[in-house]
């Protein structure tokens, strides 16, 4: 009977708090978390937000341009003083964003722009965030697992920077070790018995992740503020989860929630069939996305430095590397394209090779090259 009653005290401490289904815990403390955390993501990508020539523009639409990082950040204020008036307003500032410059859609803005609504105090937010956070555990955590190049070259180089003398052997441990972590976070979010310790393993997990990617490897500072953020907010979105699966709240909320908090967890499927961009699917690490290369004779080089200099990540999409390499190829050069998915081998675009004179419009005229750049453009690859 002793250890029945330990046992029940257990489960009941797994289970988190006594009290109703809400949608997080200290809703002032969560937002300013997630605020802040949107608003250094911003400012660590800031020229991205701004219209640019190089990289090219990636738009998705034929929309006027416009910088929107003073307008994000004035939107972020209204969000933590006035969330209901002010989350609507940053959605559709984000959303004009991505049409304006597709490269600007980050897996991290989308992330902590949809945990934010869980401080609204409607049980549609509280949905909504619910769906983002168990999507993004799981198939960040399935893309790893299935993905050959994760374990031949990121857990290689990801135990070779904590662990320089460790043996290459522990790279596969270490690998599956990441993958079922996260997937193991998901699934404890829908238990209702394991709550709490999925809220305690989130906080170490990505804290853990933090102190790695900024005290260990000095990398990705634009994904610094968004582990930050899930390292203590994702922890307080838990803490208050009552009832299965989605919780007492679905029943509460309109339709349209309910049916947003599905699409969330169904979208990043398409991904394997090539109608879902990366970056949508919580391609997070898994060296399972089409890449891209700039060829020419003396080498090749991926066509993600391109974009370094603005800070952020290159949209892993086929159209978009075409967009790019219009803009920064010359004659003489071709871009590579390797795409590991299944439904490219099927369709025939899992090697692509794409001549830069190829994308050049037919009425566009190729005029000789100043001395400067001609001499520029001559020896390796830049």
């Amino acid at each position: 009977m002793r250890w029945r009653g330990a046992w029940q005290d257990v489960r009941q401490w797994c289970g988190g708090p006594e009290g109703p289904d809400a949608g997080c815990l200290w809703p002032w403390l969560c937002r300013g978390i997630l605020v802040a955390a949107q608003m250094a993501t911003v400012l660590v990508t800031w020229p991205s937000w701004h219209w640019h020539e190089m990289p090219p523009m990636l738009p998705l639409l034929p929309v006027p341009q416009f910088d929107v990082g003073v307008p994000l950040l004035v939107s972020l204020t209204l969000v933590f003083f006035r969330p209901r008036v002010g989350l609507p307003l940053h959605a559709v500032l984000l959303a004009y964003a991505f049409v304006a410059d597709q490269s600007r859609m980050l897996p991290h803005t989308m992330s902590l722009a949809l945990l934010t609504a869980a401080t609204v105090g409607r049980p549609e937010g509280a949905l909504i965030a619910r769906g983002s956070i168990v999507s993004l555990w799981f198939f960040a955590g399935i893309h790893k697992l299935t993905s050959r190049d994760f374990f031949l070259e990121t857990a290689p180089w990801l135990l070779a920077n904590l662990a320089p003398a460790a043996d290459d052997r522990w790279a596969t441990p270490l690998g599956i070790a990441i993958g079922a972590t996260e997937i193991a976070l998901a699934g404890g979010c829908l238990a209702p018995g394991l709550r709490r310790a999925t809220a305690i393993a989130a906080g170490l997990f990505h804290g853990g992740t933090l102190a790695v990617l900024s005290l260990v490897m000095h990398w990705d500072p634009g994904v610094w503020p968004w582990n930050a953020a899930l390292a203590v907010a994702g922890p307080l979105l838990l803490l208050t989860w009552r009832g299965r699966g989605f919780g007492d709240l679905w029943p509460q909320a309109a339709r349209w929630a309910r049916r947003a908090a599905v699409a969330l967890l169904v979208i990043p499927v398409g991904y394997w069939f090539g109608v879902v961009d990366a970056h949508f699917a919580h391609c997070l690490y898994a060296t399972n996305v089409p890449r891209a290369f700039v060829c020419n004779a003396f080498g090749r080089v991926d066509i993600r430095v391109i974009c370094e200099q603005l800070g952020v990540q290159v949209p892993p999409a086929h159209r978009h590397f075409d967009r790019l390499f219009l803009g920064v190829g010359r004659t003489g050069e071709w871009m590579e394209v390797e795409d590991p998915r299944w439904i490219a081998r099927l369709r025939g675009f899992r090697h692509r090779k794409v001549l830069w004179t190829d994308l050049v419009p037919r009425d566009f005229e190729l005029g000789p090259l100043p001395a400067a750049a001609a001499t520029e453009g001559a020896g390796p690859p830049r």
